[in-house]
């Protein structure tokens, strides 16, 4: 194969002329096609394609004429149609020299076309930014046609109409991230090598946010799963974002934020939301954070010498988040004194029931209708007695002590009353905070009731999520309202603490839908009473979407409002949240869950029992993690594997 270059049209373009075996292609014929044809005929060649890069004037000006030689014509059919749209006369800024013969396109081209002509492979590669349908083509992986994408020391310009100088930058990188080493023969001057591009490049700084989690949270933020291409770079202390080729550049402070691995991280995040809300004109109400814990950042501002009311300011000034929800870590410090910090000698035991009554639309848990799944459950229930025994056993020869029990699911109360029995006799006598959710209405009887009352359990979770009717129906739920109110004074009347969970955001439901089901639990004064806000998850019925359930915000503020004696002493957040809010639990003076808080804060370690519990060492600044194995049928299947595995993880986390 041989590549010849001709330089064509006023702008000097270059206009290659690949042959082999007397057969042509031609890239980017900017003009003067006699000159061209002439050097065809110089080399017996007989033209069979033409390539185009780009619709430009300067690199289709003689495609009509080696058209009417024979030639087809191949180029992206985004290009082609903003071609014909400007009835080819490109108006584009170039003025009168910009008119084009018009020519028909043969081969309208996409991203993923792979040509075999002239006995060599020619991909097609899309690069937009310089134009909006622009494309390179890589011939036998070793060479790159790269038009007006890439040149010697520099990239195409992207001041023209329908230019996009972040698609511009993202193909740039779409090149550089080519493995190997390629010629690459750009639209205008000198050949280059791909190697030399790459480390002199400024677009070498730049990343697609999408390549970096932390970042790509940030800007999920905005725009949900449907986040636009966004690059970013730092140069030093400054930060640049572009955003549909507009750039944004910020230096955010870091003196607040302690020197750490994680510094430079929340830099670059801070940066980004500063970006993204210049460019969308909106706020988040947990400004740059993205993660589970906002309140870990809160006590590292107070482990660090603040005040509660300094490290409030540090979470509004630094990493911008909302006064109300600044001033709500706030109080969940103030709340939290005295219950979160425990030595080590203590461990919390959780206990999973992987099923339930109904499947609710919003839930992602791995769990399963009891109903079909009698059989399976009992041998669950089985080896379930078993792990908490025997991880019972382990936690007081490690010579630790429980500090708390949570029986959590999926519904634990979806179990039998003897079922459920078996389950809470084996931790009767712990002596301690013991919760067992009883979160479906519809499960709950004073038979259940009893055994848990019998088997020390002191606190209760009944879960209406909403008192609406219509809504309990769509969402999956097997009871009413009104099967609440019931099971809800069984409860009581039995003396345990009390949780009631509500979700704001449901869909369809409004404020005054919400308001009703607030105030409704309120004036049965629960102890506790948590707030989640829709979160929709991957392995859930409904899907996300940034602008859906825009009135959680008002919901959740409602609640934030009108809490009276109550106050909040737990958060955490959850990814594709309505309205990037939270989940908060609040709760009458004294009557805080110890659970609750040490788990979230991640101030004590876990020993998990059952399908799809998480285990968590923490310990000196350590925190580990052991998954037991989801799927039932599979935990049934290795559990003594799984449970010596567990052990393991235990023993050598007790010991750092």
């Amino acid at each position: 194969m041989d590549i010849y270059t001709l330089n064509t049209s006023i702008c000097m373009t270059n206009t290659y002329v690949v042959t082999d075996d007397f057969r042509a292609v031609v890239i980017d014929p900017g003009d003067d096609a006699h000159k061209i044809i002439s050097f065809l005929q110089s080399k017996n060649a007989r033209i069979e394609y033409v390539l185009v890069t780009h619709c430009h004037f300067d690199h289709v000006g003689a495609v009509a004429e080696l058209q009417r030689c024979g030639a087809k014509i191949a180029m992206s059919k985004v290009d082609y149609q903003l071609l014909k749209s400007c009835g080819f006369n490109l108006d584009l800024g170039f003025g009168d020299m910009s008119a084009v013969e018009p020519f028909d396109l043969d081969m309208p081209l996409s991203d993923v076309d792979k040509l075999e002509i002239i006995g060599h492979r020619f991909d097609v590669v899309s690069t937009p930014g310089h134009t909006p349908g622009g494309v390179c083509y890589i011939v036998d992986g070793k060479y790159i046609f790269s038009g007006d994408t890439l040149f010697d020391g520099g990239v195409g310009r992207t001041d023209f109409p329908y230019c996009d100088e972040g698609a511009l930058i993202g193909s740039v990188l779409r090149l550089f991230a080519l493995d190997g080493e390629y010629a690459v023969y750009p639209g205008h001057g000198d050949m280059t090598a791909l190697s030399a591009e790459r480390s002199s490049s400024p677009y070498s700084a730049y990343s697609d946010i999408k390549e970096d989690t932390e970042l790509y949270d940030v800007a999920r933020l905005f725009f949900g799963d449907d986040c636009p291409n966004i690059y970013f770079a730092s140069f030093g202390k400054v930060c640049d974002t572009v955003v549909a080729g507009v750039h944004y550049k910020s230096v955010p402070s870091g003196e607040d934020i302690p020197n750490s691995e994680h510094k430079s991280g929340r830099l670059k995040k801070i940066a980004l939301y500063d970006a993204l809300s210049a460019h969308t004109g909106r706020e988040m109400p947990w400004g740059a954070l993205t993660g589970v814990r906002p309140s870990k950042l809160f006590y590292e501002c107070v482990e660090s010498g603040k005040s509660d009311i300094q490290a409030q300011s540090v979470m509004e000034n630094v990493y911008r988040v909302s006064p109300k929800r600044a001033r709500i870590l706030t109080d969940i410090y103030r709340a939290q004194k005295g219950k979160i910090r425990f030595s080590d000698e203590y461990v919390n035991l959780y206990v999973h029931i992987p099923y339930c009554s109904t499947r609710c639309s919003y839930c992602s848990f791995v769990s399963a209708p009891i109903s079909k799944c009698k059989s399976q459950s009992e041998a669950y229930v089985k080896l379930l007695c078993d792990e908490i025994e025997r991880s019972l056993e382990f936690i007081a020869q490690s010579g630790k002590k429980v500090l708390s029990v949570y029986v959590g699911g999926g519904t634990p109360t979806a179990l039998d009353a003897d079922k459920l029995g078996e389950v809470l006799a084996v931790m009767r006598g712990t002596d301690c905070e013991f919760t067992c959710e009883a979160g479906r209405p519809d499960t709950i009887d004073e038979l259940k009731l009893d055994v848990m009352k019998r088997n020390g359990v002191t606190r209760v979770c009944v879960n209406p999520q909403t008192l609406n009717d219509r809504t309990l129906a769509r969402i999956g739920r097997a009871h009413t309202a009104d099967d609440f109110y019931s099971a809800y004074e069984l409860v009581k009347r039995r003396g345990f603490v009390i949780n009631c969970d509500l979700i704001a955001g449901l869909d369809t439901e409004t404020p005054s839908d919400f308001v009703k089901s607030f105030d409704g639990i309120v004036a049965l004064a629960p102890q506790n009473i948590t707030v989640h806000s829709l979160a929709k998850k991957n392995g859930s019925d409904i899907r996300y979407s940034v602008d859906a359930n825009m009135n959680a915000a008002e919901m959740l503020d409602y609640a934030l409002d009108n809490i009276g004696a109550y106050r909040p002493y737990y958060l955490y957040r959850q990814k594709r949240q309505a309205c990037n809010l939270e989940n908060v639990g609040f709760s009458l003076s004294g009557f805080e869950c110890v659970n609750n808080i040490t788990t979230m804060e991640e101030t004590v370690s876990v020993m998990a029992c059952g399908a799809g519990a998480i285990s968590k060492i923490v310990k000196n600044g350590y925190i580990g993690r052991f998954a037991a194995m989801r799927d039932v049928a599979l935990y049934i299947e290795r559990y003594e594997q799984k449970l010596n595995e567990k052990f393991r993880f235990f023993k050598n986390g007790f010991a750092k």
